[in-house]
């Protein structure tokens, strides 16, 4: 099936940027990463043999990628003469690709299957990504470059189909994630556990011995399922409190030596007052 067309690339990018001026930059989360030395002299803290893994999502996470998907939704409702709110956007950040379709076919009582609505969806992504317009969220590219060289193995845990994932990850250095779970890739999406306990499967690692990197309730339920310790980075919609739960206002504010401690049992906050 062809992917159908999207909004000229003027219409877009402006409706992109007021996004991400609306949802990550007003939340403060979006913040200059500070260098990897004011991290150590920050935190002071020794690295723990215990760190097996840190398991990233994408959207929101690693790649700034969540106002790009509410501004498809937006545009798809919008030229259907229906109107698209924050608070439509907010319930499907870090859902399914299901749960999106049958969200948006409600709201416009448009005759589109689901796969012609993902269709418009994934050209509008797509096309962005590849015009160079995502960028990576603050800090993340650094922790993760920093855990590779550290041998600390890393994967991406995403609720994105994999003709997305691909083309973000062409703009990161290859073979940047020892394992790569996409939506296509398991049965159940985020809350359930299955997407992360296959990327632990993937690496060869114990639950107990990860950390997992969220932005969404639906990720955060599904890191602590999956039995990993969780920091939750904010940067679209509200996380709950979760017992356990540690937060942090970018990547930027983590490293090797604190993930260590993480997974050893050391809770943080960090989140701005």
């Amino acid at each position: 099936m062809s992917p159908r067309s999207h909004s000229s690339p003027s219409s877009s990018t402006a409706l992109h940027s007021r996004l991400s001026l609306q949802f990550c930059s007003s939340s403060g989360y979006s913040s200059p990463s500070p260098s990897p030395s004011s991290r150590k002299g920050r935190f002071s803290i020794t690295a723990h043999a215990a760190l097996q893994a840190v398991l990233f999502d994408m959207d929101g996470t690693f790649a700034d990628t969540e106002p790009v998907w509410l501004a498809s939704e937006a545009s798809y409702v919008q030229k259907r003469g229906k109107e698209w709110g924050v608070e439509d956007a907010l319930e499907l950040v870090g859902g399914s690709a299901l749960a999106t379709t049958t969200k948006l076919i409600e709201k416009t009582g448009s005759a589109d299957t689901h796969d012609e609505v993902f269709a418009y969806l994934l050209d509008y992504l797509m096309r962005t990504i590849e015009a160079g317009e995502v960028k990576m969220r603050p800090g993340a590219l650094e922790l993760a470059l920093e855990l590779k060289e550290a041998g600390v193995p890393i994967a991406l845990v995403t609720s994105s189909v994999r003709p997305m994932v691909e083309a973000m990850l062409k703009h990161v250095p290859a073979g940047l994630f020892d394992a790569v779970v996409t939506a296509d890739d398991v049965a159940s999406h985020k809350p359930s556990p299955e997407p992360y306990l296959l990327a632990m499967k993937l690496l060869g690692v114990e639950p107990s011995g990860c950390v997992v990197l969220e932005d969404s309730m639906a990720g955060v339920t599904s890191g602590l399922a999956a039995g990993a310790a969780v920091v939750a980075i904010p940067c679209v919609a509200e996380i709950e409190e979760r017992e356990g739960l540690n937060w942090v206002e970018s990547a930027a504010h983590l490293d090797l030596d604190l993930l260590g401690e993480i997974v050893a049992g050391r809770r943080v906050d960090y989140r701005s007052v």
